[in-house]
């Protein structure tokens, strides 16, 4: 009993550590936009608000 109680213990601490460690690691997006459109711009915005790492393509239609 006491060992199964410890064991889920144990998972919970690692499933845990395990969270943190992928919240801290940012995820790379590619933004391809045209250099006048402002609502990219707040994406882009609130992209970097949120930890993304954030690169920029512009193209012109």
């Amino acid at each position: 009993m006491m060992r199964t109680i410890r064991n889920r213990l144990v998972a919970a601490v690692l499933a845990g550590i395990n969270a943190v460690a992928l919240a801290n690691e940012t995820t790379e997006i590619i933004v391809y936009r045209s250099p006048s459109c402002g609502c990219c711009e707040k994406w882009i915005d609130h992209l970097k608000q949120n930890n993304f790492s954030v690169k920029e393509q512009q193209f012109s239609l």
